[in-house]
C-alpha cells in the first residue's frame, strides 16, 4: 500500500483512546487562551465602533431638526437613519440590535413567500 499502514476499526479505537487520555498541552490550553481573548477584543472593538458611528449620527440630527422646516424631512431621515443603524449594527456584529431586528422582522408579514 505504498508504505502507508492500513488500520483495522479495533487498532483505530485504540488511538482514539489513547489520543483522547492524553492530557493537553499547556501550549494548546495557552493558545485557546488566546484566540477568546482575540475574539473578545474583536467584538468590543466593533462594538465601540457601532457606539461612535451612533454618536456621530447624533450632531447631524440635531441639525437636521433644528432647521426642518416641516415634518417630512425630519420623518424620511429618520427612517434612512434606521436603515443605516440596522445595517450598521448588523456589519459590526452587536448582539443587543440583532434580536430586535429579528423580532421587529418577524412581525412583518413576508411578501412573495406563500405560507405552506
Amino acid at each position: 500500500m505504498n508504505g502507508s499502514r492500513a488500520y483495522g476499526d479495533r487498532e483505530l479505537d485504540q488511538l482514539i483512546e489513547q489520543l483522547l487520555e492524553t492530557p493537553p498541552d499547556p501550549r494548546d490550553e495557552a493558545m485557546a487562551a488566546l484566540g477568546k481573548e482575540i475574539e473578545n477584543l474583536k467584538n468590543k472593538h466593533d462594538e465601540d465602533k457601532f457606539l461612535w458611528f451612533l454618536a456621530a449620527l447624533a450632531p447631524f440630527d440635531v441639525v437636521a431638526l433644528l432647521r426642518a422646516e416641516n415634518w417630512t424631512g425630519p420623518l424620511v431621515i429618520g427612517i434612512i437613519q434606521l436603515i443605516a443603524v440596522i445595517v450598521m449594527a448588523n456589519r459590526c456584529r452587536v448582539d443587543v440590535v440583532a434580536p430586535l431586528i429579528d423580532k421587529l422582522l418577524g412581525t412583518v408579514p413576508k411578501w412573495g413567500k406563500s405560507n405552506e
